[in-house]
Order: C-alpha cells, then sequence, then structure tokens
C-alpha cells in the first residue's frame, strides 16, 4: 500500500480472516485467486475470441479488489471502462485512489458504505453514483458486481459499469412534470375527479373536490355517485328538477358513451342537506391503443354565478332606466347597415312605447325605417370595435331628454342603457341664469379676502404715520411752515385710513357694534343730511312702512349704505329727478330664494333705494360691487362705495338684489334680516363723553415695535403708567412680578404664540378685576364673530388719534365689563 494512500475502508483490517484456524477455507480461496488470475490474465493478455468480445462490449467491465490493509485497485478494465472514466489502465492496476477522487463528494460515503456491505457479506453490489470526468463532465453511472473471498484475505469483484445519464435526465424530467402536475391538480380552484378504471368505481379526487363534497382526507371515494365511506351516505343529483339515477352521471356516460358530455348545471345535494350548483364537464380517459381505460370530471361550483345572474334578471325586470341588448347586421364588405332586438326591459318598452313581443328578432330598419344612418354608424363601432360611447338625446315624440350609453357586452353586439334626464335637464335650465350670479358671488369673496388683508396690514402703516404725526404736531410751531407740512401729512394719511376702513367693510371685517333698532326711525334721522347730499333740483320721497319689523344693525352702517345709495344715485340723475327710499316687511319663501345664489328663506326687513337716472347695463351690472371699479370721471369716485355696500350686507347677513336698465333708472334692495329679540330698540344717542385723562396702570401688548413704542408714548402723555410688552409671554411675565394693580389690559388681537382674548383669560385669573380695550387692524373672528362685538367688549380701530384713544380708554375703565 502507498504510504500517501488512505484506506479505501476504514474497518478493512475487519476483512482480514486468520488462515491458522480456517486451512480449508484457505485452500479453497487460493482456487478462487488462481482462478480469477486466470481469467484476468486471460482477458488482458492472451488473444482469444472471449477477449476481443470483452473489448468490445459498450459497457465497462472491470475486476476490483480490495486489499486486507484497505487500499484497492483494479487488475482489470476493458477499454469502454477506460474511455468512460478517462483514466490509464496501468495506474488503475496499482491504486484505485484516482478512481475514488473522481467520485461526486455527495455519493462518495455512500458508495463506500455499499462496497463495504457487499464485502462483509459478500452479497452482490449494485449502486448509482455521479463521476466526475477528467474534462469536468459529470456522468450518472449503474454498477453491478459479485464478490469472492481470496486466500489473503482480500475481496475481488468482477463487474460491469455503464453510463445512465441520459435515463436519468429523462427521470428527473419526469419527476419536475409530475410535481408541476401534482401542483396544478392541488391548487385548481375547481374539483377535478379521476376514475380509475372503465367502471369508475374507483375515483381519485384533488383538494377543491372534497371541499365541494365536504369530505376529510381520510374519506374514500368509494362509487362514482361520491358516495363516501365515513358518511356513509350518498350525494344526490338533480337536472331539472328531476334526480338522476345511476349511471346518469356526466362521468358515468362520458365513460360509457366513450364521447365528451358538454357541461351540464346540476343540484348538487350533499349528505348534510346542503344545496349547491354544479357545472361538470366529463370526458373518457384512452390509452395508446384507443381504449379506455377511465374518465376525467371537472367540477365547478356556479352557485355564486347563478344567484348575480337571477339578481340582475330581477334587476333587468325591475329597473327604472331603459336597457336593450342588440346584434349588429352587416353587409359582405363588414360595414353595418341594420341592428336587430335582442332583448328589451318593461322600462325600455313604458319609455319607447315600443313592446318587446313586436320588436325582439327584428332589425329596426323594419321596425323604424326612417332610422338615421348616423345611429347605425354609431352603435356599428360599438360593436365592432368595443369602445363605449356616451350621448344625450332628446326624443321630440316624447319631449323627454335621455342619456344613452352603449357598449359591447359579447362580439358583434351592443347594449344600450336609457336614464331619463328630463328633469335635470330641466333643473340646469332653471338654475343656469343663477351661474352668473354665483360666479360673482365667489369673486367677490376672494376679492374681499385680498381687500381685507391689505387694508389690516396698511392700517397698522398708517397708524405709525398718524401717531407720530400727531406727537410731532403738538411740538411744533404753528407758525413754522413745518406745521402746514405735517398737516398734509396727516389729512393725507386720514384719507388712507378713510379708504382701508372701506375696503374692511366690503371685505365684512370692519368692527361693529350692532344695536336693535326700528329701521323707519334710522332712516328718519338722516333725511335732513341725505337731502344736503343730493341737492335742491332732485326731489327725496320718504315711504316708510307701516310696523316695521325690529333689526339688529349698527346704525352707523345704515347711515353709511344710504350717503352711498343716495350719492350715486344723485350722479345717475342728468338734472333734475327723484330718488325714493322706501321700508317694509318681506318674507322669502324657497321658490324666491331659489331665484337668487346665496338667499335663504326667512323674514326680513327690506330697504329700497330707487332713482329714475340714466340706469345701467348688463356689463356694468355685472361688475357693480367690485372694488374699484367705477364709471364716474376721474377724481369723481373712488370705487369703493358700491363695495362697501356688499361687505356690509354681506356682514349683517342680508342680501341685495338691483334692478336696473338703461334708460330706467335703478333700484337697489337691501334685506336685513328680522330680529326676533323682544327687547325695546336701542337709542340712538351715545352717552356723554367721559374724562379724557387718567392714572390708572395700563399693560400694552402690541407685537409691532412701532406701535408699541407709539402706544405707549401715547398714554404716558394721557396720564397712565404703562407696562410694555411686544409679546404675549413677556406681558403675562410683566403681570405677575409686577408689584401694584393693573388697571387695564390694551392688547393687540392677533399676534405670534397666543391672541388678545386668551392672554386676557390668562391675566384674568391674576387680576380678576382687570379691564380689557382690543385693538387691531380688523377682528379677524378671533374677539368678535364676523366682526360683531358681544355686549361689553370694548373695541378701538387702527389706525386710531388720540383723543380717539383717550375717550375708548376712559370708557373701557369706567363702564362695567
Amino acid at each position: 500500500m502507498n504510504p500517501d494512500e488512505k484506506p479505501f475502508l476504514p474497518e478493512a483490517t475487519a476483512l482480514r480472516q486468520g488462515t491458522e484456524a480456517r486451512v480449508p477455507e484457505e485452500e479453497a480461496a487460493r482456487a478462487d485467486e488462481r482462478s480469477s488470475r486466470s481469467l484476468i490474465g486471460a482477458l488482458r493478455d492472451e488473444p482469444n475470441p472471449f477477449s476481443q468480445l470483452v473489448a468490445t462490449v459498450p459497457g465497462g467491465l472491470f475486476s476490483f479488489r480490495l486489499r486486507p490493509d484497505g487500499s484497492a485497485c483494479c487488475p482489470y478494465a476493458n477499454p469502454a471502462f477506460l474511455e468512460l472514466f478517462g483514466l490509464p489502465a496501468e495506474d488503475l492496476a496499482e491504486s484505485a485512489a484516482a478512481l475514488w477522487a473522481t467520485l461526486h463528494p455527495d455519493d462518495l460515503d455512500r458508495v463506500r458504505d455499499s462496497v463495504a456491505t457487499s464485502a462483509r457479506s459478500l452479497t452482490p453490489w449494485r449502486d448509482e453514483f455521479r463521476w466526475r470526468r477528467p474534462n469536468g463532465d459529470e456522468i450518472w453511472v449503474e454498477g453491478h458486481s459479485m464478490p469472492v473471498r481470496e486466500p489473503d484475505g482480500s475481496i475481488l469483484w468482477h463487474g460491469f459499469l455503464h453510463d445512465i445519464t441520459a435515463r436519468k435526465e429523462t427521470e428527473r424530467r419526469l419527476f419536475a412534470t409530475h410535481e408541476r402536475l401534482q401542483a396544478l391538480l392541488q391548487a385548481l380552484p375547481v374539483g377535478v375527479s379521476f376514475s380509475e378504471d372503465a367502471t369508475c368505481q374507483h375515483i381519485t379526487g384533488n383538494p377543491m373536490l372534497r371541499a365541494q363534497f365536504e369530505m376529510t382526507p381520510q374519506d374514500n371515494i368509494s362509487a362514482s355517485a361520491l358516495e363516501t365511506a365515513a358518511l356513509g351516505r350518498r350525494v344526490r343529483y338533480f337536472f331539472d328538477g328531476q334526480e338522476l339515477r345511476e349511471g346518469e352521471l356526466p362521468l358515468q356516460r362520458a365513460v360509457a358513451e366513450n364521447r365528451v358530455i358538454p357541461p351540464m348545471e346540476l343540484v348538487v345535494q350533499l349528505p348534510s342537506g346542503r344545496r349547491w350548483i354544479a357545472e361538470i364537464l366529463a370526458a373518457p380517459l384512452r390509452d395508446a391503443q384507443d381504449r379506455i381505460i377511465g374518465g376525467l370530471a371537472v367540477i365547478l361550483n356556479i352557485t355564486e354565478r347563478k344567484q348575480a345572474e337571477e339578481r340582475y334578471q330581477t334587476l333587468f325586470e325591475h329597473m327604472l332606466d331603459g336597457f336593450a341588448l342588440h346584434e349588429i347586421v352587416c353587409d359582405a364588405r363588414g360595414q353595418p347597415v341594420d341592428y336587430r332586438f335582442l332583448a328589451v326591459n318593461p322600462a325600455f318598452e313604458r319609455l319607447t312605447g315600443l313592446k318587446a313581443n313586436a320588436i325582439v328578432g327584428k332589425t329596426v330598419l323594419e321596425i323604424l325605417p326612417s332610422t338615421e344612418p348616423y345611429w347605425i354608424e354609431t352603435y356599428g363601432r360599438v360593436a365592432l370595435t368595443g369602445e363605449p360611447a356616451s350621448f344625450e338625446n332628446y326624443a321630440r315624440d316624447l319631449d323627454q331628454y335621455f342619456q344613452v350609453t352603449a357598449f359591447c357586452p359579447a362580439p358583434r353586439q351592443f347594449a344600450c342603457l336609457f336614464v331619463d334626464i328630463t328633469a335635470r335637464k330641466r333643473a340646469e335650465a332653471e338654475q343656469e341664469h343663477l351661474q352668473t350670479q354665483l360666479a360673482q358671488a365667489q369673486k367677490m369673496e376672494s376679492i374681499g379676502r385680498l381687500a381685507g388683508g391689505v387694508a389690516h396690514d396698511f392700517n397698522n402703516l398708517l397708524g405709525v404715520i398718524l401717531g407720530y404725526t400727531e406727537l410731532a404736531l403738538e411740538h411744533a410751531n404753528p407758525a413754522q411752515p413745518l406745521y402746514a407740512d405735517l398737516l398734509e401729512i396727516q389729512k393725507a394719511a386720514q384719507r388712507s385710513a378713510d379708504l382701508t376702513r372701506q375696503l374692511l367693510a366690503f371685505a365684512r371685517k370692519q368692527t361693529i357694534a350692532p344695536q336693535v333698532c326700528d329701521l323707519n326711525e334710522t332712516v328718519a334721522g338722516m333725511l335732513k343730511l341725505l337731502r344736503r347730499l343730493i341737492g335742491e333740483p332732485i326731489a327725496l320721497m320718504w315711504r316708510p312702512g307701516s310696523s316695521l319689523w325690529p333689526v339688529k344693525v349698527d346704525p352707523a352702517q345704515i347711515d353709511q349704505v344710504l350717503a352711498n345709495l343716495c350719492v350715486n344715485a344723485r350722479d345717475a340723475i342728468a338734472s333734475v329727478g327723484q330718488i325714493t327710499i322706501e321700508t317694509g316687511n318681506a318674507s322669502l319663501d324657497q321658490t324666491v330664494c331659489a331665484q337668487h345664489a346665496g338667499w335663504i328663506p326667512g323674514e326680513y326687513v327690506r330697504l329700497a333705494v330707487s332713482d329714475d337716472g340714466c340706469g345701467m347695463d348688463p356689463e356694468t351690472l355685472a361688475h357693480l360691487f367690485e372694488p374699484f371699479f367705477t364709471t364716474k370721471g376721474v377724481g369723481r369716485g373712488t370705487g369703493l362705495g358700491l363695495a362697501t355696500l356688499y361687505g356690509v350686507v354681506q356682514q349683517n347677513r342680508g342680501f341685495i338684489h338691483v334692478s336696473s336698465a338703461p334708460g330706467q333708472g335703478t333700484t337697489f334692495t337691501l334685506y336685513w334680516p328680522r330680529h326676533r329679540d323682544q327687547g325695546a330698540p336701542a337709542a340712538l344717542a351715545g352717552p356723554a363723553e367721559p374724562a379724557s385723562r387718567g392714572h390708572e396702570t395700563v399693560l400694552l401688548v402690541e407685537d409691532e415695535p412701532a406701535l408699541l413704542h407709539l402706544g405707549a408714548t401715547m398714554l404716558e402723555k394721557l396720564g397712565y403708567q404703562v407696562l410694555a410688552a411686544d409679546t404675549p409671554g413677556e406681558a403675562i411675565r410683566l403681570a405677575e412680578e409686577h408689584a401694584g394693580a393693573i388697571h387695564l389690559l390694551m392688547t393687540d388681537v392677533v399676534m405670534p404664540e397666543m391672541n388678545g382674548r386668551d392672554l386676557a383669560r390668562r391675566l384674568l385669573s391674576l387680576y380678576p378685576n382687570l379691564k380689557r380695550l382690543f385693538m387691531s387692524g380688523y377682528t379677524a373672528s378671533v374677539i368678535a364673530p364676523h366682526g360683531v362685538l358681544d355686549d361689553g367688549v370694548h373695541f378701538i380701530q387702527k389706525p386710531f388719534a388720540m383723543p380717539e384713544l383717550a375717550a375708548k380708554i376712559r370708557v373701557a375703565l369706567e363702564r362695567e365689563p
């Protein structure tokens, strides 16, 4: 044995037998050895017919010897063996180590074990294993051999090896195909059953089949009727209400009649009593000689589909919309020339007056010869291309509108759904004239948001300009030119402030203090001023309504509205004319409100201002309430008068209606919501002016540094002690650290961290008697919903002058909250 060669079998010493005690056996073995050596020598060295035959055998013939020391060799290998493994005969005759090195690692241990077993038991050896050839190819080999024991304890095998690679590949492919088919069968969502013989007495089914028939894996399908051994009760089948007898099942018929049985719909009743509807297709199975060897049945549960069909049929019969199914008719060139009625529902009959029994099976040209080719072409495209079509059609004879939808449910067919849209079309016609009004309202709302935001920021800047101008005037000498310049700055800033107030009114951001009032009294109090505004050539007529309902509105806004309307009416009258102001109660119902976008039914007080001036065209009416829109000449108007009017009415949840035409004059009708509180109207006269100066401590909170400094300066000039804070957090800190009393909180409304109302709530926990005065460019609905102040809430509008500030402070300090 080569020192570097590992023993083929570690337990090879076990093969050595004690020759001393076994002389007869040794003599027999020596005889076998001499015979074997003679045979090997004859095959290898001596030319004879037998050796020539062995040399030409396509398989590998070999002799393999396992020595007692565990080494191995191949005394003989025919040419086919040497070619198969690509190893020289001389090397193999000395050692089989190279042979073992070419075995696949995964098979080596198994082959060793099988050889060892054969050696120990002297039984035939057979095995299949993979071999790696010198060129890198891997082949499968099958070997057979018979062992004999030699006198020295060696084991000698004479055997045969041949290449089975092709067979193994075929087996692999067959196994893979089998696995795929088995996986497919297991995963099929339909039941599949196989009869294993022509009697249909032995049936195999997939998992879905067992699930369909409520069978466990242990149940045996013992007959063609799918009787189960576990339940011991027979499954029953019904066709058209009649129970099928033995031999009438689709699988039995397919085998008995040697033909495919088309799909049959059967009602299946299981032993548990549950029923379901099955669609069964069956066919015979034949062998290569076309002999019937069994049958195959595919079983589909169509219960849900049948139930859906019943529901669709019910829908078809009872739906309110018309439905018709048609088949297109083409000429020899394949062009649509007609279409045939296949089915119509009762709603179609009701809508068209065409009865099913009179039209089904006939073509449209047979029923309606005047049908336009356009419709045949349209429906033909749907049926032939599958592209749906939808359109509206007006039926003159019926005076109805239909929404027609055509689609392709099957090749060369089209279905039409007729939806009666008459009510919708009439509603669209009735509301079409409101579209312009709605678009106008949306535009006004957008402009209002923009105007309100600009005015709020502008007011802060104007507050600084007016405040410091006022302070500068106090220190300027009236005799110097600077004083006059400051007055001009003050006038310009005040005019700018007036414009921003008008923008705020238009944007519904102006802060108001509404009161319950009698509109007749409010208008009557303005008549003298209005007559001065319009001038003597124009007559002002006042027609107050009787028993007028009360309204809750800021009287100052009514004055502003009347002034704007009367001035515009005056400008519309060329020289001599008449302006009429009327009031009255009005109840607006749903019918009236439906004609005007945004109007809400209810009880209102009507205020109308009419003139007999030049009137307005539709184009002017479309832009009437837009800010800065004016028909007056340069310098005669800002274009904010009617915009302000619009904002005032909207802020008070009222409505405006304008009636005008060129040469016919104009009437503005304003509707104010009726106030149902029984309290008496408030007196229009205001309280006596309180003292202007004070000595109390005021906590001033303003996030704009310039306004904070200006406000503190004004308050100090008025005699107040001032604690100034630029944030709510700083204000809370000052209040907590202040040792004395704080009498008044004067705060901006909109600030970082928190708004003015929330700040006031926090400080009231420290100073329960704290009075509050809010200030802002506008309220932004923070302290007052829709800008309407609650009773007892004190507010000053930015920008403000020192006298106004002094008065507001005294009112806030001296009146009960």
